[in-house]
């Protein structure tokens, strides 16, 4: 994008007969201000000009005025009508159209990158529903099968916030039907705990008893 916005204002400056060496500087610094790893040579004096006001604010529109008295030179020389103060008007409108590209660029780039996570992102929703459907089917009790009235394709085609809703409630029934299993797994074991207790208690009794006989009937 940064490239063909510099190709058209190239092919303006060209047009309009930007005296070349401007051209060709105004191009130069703005792709090495864009890419700073490229290296300067150039030394004309009205660019050195430019950077102490940087390069930033040459594409904001703020130019340095030595532009324009370079170019009205540039007419004069040539004997052309044009005037410095109009092409240097016209430049900044130029520079505000690339700044404008730049952002839409940029702009479109975001958009992509935020509907790429929120595919992501209902991706894995889906997956999750689809796992819970599959799953919690089969475990849940007769109360909490209303949960699956609907055709799992039909599920995932309904809006985010109604799927994020069914997903927080069938995982809440589940949860529940975990702990009422958990409840009757420890009451099982209590209950058998006791009747155990019960029948060695009652097996120590009659021990007792057995053994009080024998000695009665040896004491006679």
């Amino acid at each position: 994008m940064w490239t063909n916005s510099l190709t058209k204002l190239q092919l303006w400056m060209e047009e309009v007969g930007t005296r070349p060496d401007i051209r060709d500087s105004i191009i130069y610094h703005l792709s090495t201000w864009k890419n700073p790893h490229h290296s300067n040579t150039n030394t004309v004096t009205h660019i050195d000009l430019q950077q102490e006001c940087g390069w930033q604010s040459f594409i904001e529109g703020f130019i340095n005025r030595e532009w324009g008295n370079a170019q009205q030179s540039f007419y004069m020389s040539i004997q052309s009508r044009r005037t410095g103060k109009r092409w240097t008007i016209e430049l900044i409108k130029k520079l505000w159209m690339v700044a404008w590209d730049q952002w839409e660029h940029r702009n479109a780039v975001l958009y992509d990158q935020e509907n790429l996570v929120q595919k992501e992102e209902l991706l894995r929703l889906n997956m999750r529903i689809t796992q819970a459907y599959q799953e919690y089917k089969y475990i849940l009790p007769t109360t909490d099968q209303h949960f699956f009235t609907s055709p799992l394709t039909t599920l995932l085609r309904k809006s985010t916030r109604l799927k994020e809703a069914w997903l927080t409630q069938v995982t809440a029934a589940k949860n529940r039907a975990v702990r009422r299993q958990r409840q009757r797994t420890i009451a099982r074991a209590d209950r058998a705990s006791r009747r155990h207790h019960l029948r060695s208690h009652t097996a120590t009794i009659i021990n007792m008893q057995q053994r009080m006989r024998q000695w009665l009937q040896l004491a006679r």
